[in-house]
């Protein structure tokens, strides 16, 4: 009887939460966020560098932990300064939801509709309606989409970007970007700093003093959850060019397998599907060559 109470609490308290989004939402200004093929155009265009915020980062900006990194006092100061930042040569990119989800997947729709019936007035109250952000879902351009067909001009137009360039690439142990498709088969050179995949910011001083040790014509790509965007934040600062990519490498691997539902990717860690999948065995050797550096 109790835990049938406690579900109806539950249920009920939901819809009420969705009914006062419904009047919230349509009550206050909605901030301006570009969409996704805008996103990627400003990117090629400028040359700037991006730092992206999703539920996550949010929640460390609210005081919470995430499921692989802790609340950190200064983490969550940073978060909050990056997100208000003018730096012209940096975008700040946010979840294009406060609007219409038409252009999601219906599991997506529900995902971003119940989170937004909760946090709205979180983000209302921390954005500048005044100002343009733009798409965090700018590493994330083919599974959330009912569309699927924008994933093909996407995924052109960020290899356009590294295209003949050196890349540094920042991330957690065993992400491994690019590793087993032709991601990054059109660049230069590949460069890679292993961090932990758990509780990164932990040793963020440290890394970020090794990546300022190359050179500042490379393009540096970095996966690393919150930490990416800090991290993509102080290098753009300092005249490097620096992405927080994200889960790109993982959508075009659910692109090239044409999947409908997060999966598991064979050699790589997914932690949105059951975390790492692999032999350590069968590592590309190549791979294996591109790390300078391991920070643990």
């Amino acid at each position: 009887m109790w835990n049938w109470s406690f579900d109806q609490w539950v249920l009920l308290r939901d819809k009420i939460q969705l009914v006062y989004d419904f009047f919230y939402r349509n009550t206050h200004k909605v901030p301006k966020v570009a969409s996704i093929r805008e996103t990627i155009l400003y990117v090629l265009d400028t040359g700037c560098s991006v730092s992206r915020f999703g539920d996550g980062e949010m929640k460390l900006v609210m005081g919470r932990n995430i499921s692989f990194q802790r609340f950190h006092p200064h983490l969550q100061k940073r978060l909050s300064e990056i997100l208000q930042s003018d730096d012209s040569n940096l975008i700040v990119c946010i979840p294009n939801v406060f609007g219409s989800l038409a252009i999601y997947t219906e599991h997506d729709k529900i995902f971003w509709r119940e989170y937004m019936s909760r946090s709205r007035k979180m983000w209302y109250n921390l954005l500048d309606k005044n100002r343009i952000y733009y798409d965090a879902f700018v590493s994330r351009c083919y599974l959330p989409y009912q569309d699927k067909t924008i994933a093909v001009e996407c995924f052109q137009l960020w290899k356009q970007l590294w295209n003949g360039r050196d890349l540094l690439i920042v991330e957690g142990e065993k992400t491994r970007l690019g590793i087993g498709n032709d991601l990054f088969d059109n660049v230069r050179s590949i460069k890679r700093i292993l961090a932990s995949v758990i509780n990164a910011f932990e040793r963020y001083d440290e890394l970020l003093e090794d990546v300022e040790n190359y050179d500042k014509n490379s393009l540096v790509l970095i996966a690393l959850g919150p930490t990416a965007t800090v991290l993509a934040a102080d290098l753009s600062r300092v005249g490097y060019q620096a992405i927080d990519i994200g889960h790109l490498d993982i959508e075009y691997e659910w692109f090239l397998k044409q999947v409908d539902h997060k999966v598991p990717v064979e050699g790589k860690y997914v932690n949105e599907a059951g975390g790492y999948s692999g032999d350590d065995d069968n590592v590309n050797q190549e791979y294996q060559s591109q790390i300078v550096k391991v920070i643990n």
